[in-house]
């Protein structure tokens, strides 16, 4: 579940992108990236790094010791102190490096105050991903885009759409919602009803937000076990012409849904490069370039 009770605070971004008039997009592959000019474009892709914990112990090694002892140290077999362990005089850590403590009491041979596991004495996690959730909602005056951040996410689709019908926009008005960089979801009040795109409908099994989503799109939640979930691989569900309009054909949707090497925030950023608030979009919530 996402959010608790949302506010109805706005942050107002400071800058604004100018419309532009999107030309169709032709496309000759089904499953082939495009730009919004109508020509190929590779998207670069964000791989998740994980965290490697560099540490060793003499264990790991069996070879490369010297002549006649069996300890994986120096040539004799007392090693300092008995041949306890190849480790130094009233040592009672693995690291070999004359001290007590291994840092902290020996704990994963990391740095101290480190609640890591990347050793690189940092208490971040440099090679973690961190997981982004915001609502931006998205609308135009004088003939500019403007993000605004919804500074709470709400438990309820309802509030994000009131939240949405509510802007002074002179043309187009929608919001992009971004959970847990996991799923995104595109809503898009129109006078004939609600208009949603949800990234991934396996989500609606576990977020209140996705299940609202599908339940506004029609669609009926699958019928998939828990523990299956994780296994397998996400589909979009609901108007894939939600921004045809505006740049991005259904085609171009269903090729940035169906990218499962992008995160959502690459995603989002992807759809707003076509419609041309990219820059915008990226500036508002900190998302970096593209």
């Amino acid at each position: 579940m996402h959010g608790a009770a949302a506010h109805d605070g706005f942050a107002q971004a400071s800058t604004a992108s100018p419309v532009h008039n999107p030309r169709p997009v032709e496309m000759t592959e089904p499953k082939a990236q495009f730009s919004a000019a109508g020509q190929q474009a590779e998207y670069p892709t964000h791989h998740r790094v994980a965290a490697v914990d560099e540490s060793a112990t003499d264990d790991d090694y069996d070879t490369d010791d010297f002549g006649d002892d069996d300890d994986d140290d120096f040539a004799d077999d007392d090693d300092f102190v008995d041949g306890e362990d190849d480790d130094f005089a009233d040592d009672d850590d693995d690291d070999d490096d004359g001290d007590d403590d291994d840092f902290v009491d020996g704990e994963d041979d990391d740095f101290a105050d480190d609640d890591d596991d990347d050793d690189d004495g940092d208490d971040d996690d440099d090679d973690d991903f961190d997981p982004q959730s915001f609502i931006g909602i998205v609308t135009t005056r004088d003939n500019q885009w403007i993000v605004t951040e919804m500074v709470d996410i709400p438990d309820s689709l309802d509030r994000v759409v009131a939240k949405v019908r509510k802007q002074r926009s002179e043309g187009p008005a929608f919001a992009l919602l971004c959970l847990d960089d996991d799923f995104f979801i595109i809503v898009r009040p129109t006078p004939d009803g609600v208009k949603v795109l949800l990234s991934d409908a396996t989500r609606a099994l576990v977020d209140d937000l996705a299940a609202d989503a599908l339940s506004e799109i029609g669609a009926e939640l699958p019928d998939i076990d828990d523990d299956d979930l994780d296994e397998l691989e996400p589909w979009a569900e609901g108007d894939f012409e939600i921004l045809a309009d505006l740049g991005v054909s259904a085609q171009v949707m269903d090729v940035i849904c169906a990218d499962s090497q992008l995160w959502a925030t690459d995603q989002l950023l992807r759809i707003a490069d076509e419609v041309g608030f990219a820059d915008l979009l990226a500036e508002t919530f900190d998302l970096g370039e593209l």
